[in-house]
């Protein structure tokens, strides 16, 4: 039951990140680039 949780969990995130990314575009910006500022990459140096 948790192996299946899992996958769809995986599958939203997957989903979300689509629709994210559509979102982005209709707005004229670079996915790419949303996506790095929405990250802050300090908490990995």
């Amino acid at each position: 039951m948790q192996e299946n949780a899992e996958k769809l969990v995986e599958a939203l995130n997957i989903r979300l990140g689509a629709l994210e990314s559509a979102r982005t575009a209709e707005n004229g910006e670079k996915p790419l680039e949303k996506t790095r500022e929405k990250l802050n990459f300090s908490e990995y140096r």
